[in-house]
């Protein structure tokens, strides 16, 4: 089993943080939610209005990223964080 808590602390995330998981692959997404500590918010999509502490992001393909990158800026708090994670193949 995986030390989740220990997870949490690596990423970053604290209670209270509301995060954004976009296009995270399942085992990916329940890990995360397992290592969250009470009083964590997770969304699995964007509403477009929202903000968030962390956001991490499972992208296919590195086309199209600056793009969203440029949208992050104005979604993440300050001081928050974007994580990109790419899947080994």
């Amino acid at each position: 089993m995986p030390d989740t808590l220990g997870l949490a602390r690596k990423l970053g995330i604290k209670p209270g943080y509301t995060i954004l998981l976009l296009d995270a692959p399942a085992p990916s997404a329940a890990l995360l939610r397992d290592a969250c500590p009470p009083g964590v918010t997770v969304a699995d999509a964007d509403d477009g209005e929202a903000r968030y502490d962390l956001i991490f992001l499972w992208p296919q393909a590195a086309d199209g990223l600056a793009g969203r990158f440029a949208a992050f800026q104005w979604r993440i708090v300050p001081d928050g964080a974007i994580w990109v994670m790419l899947l080994k193949k």
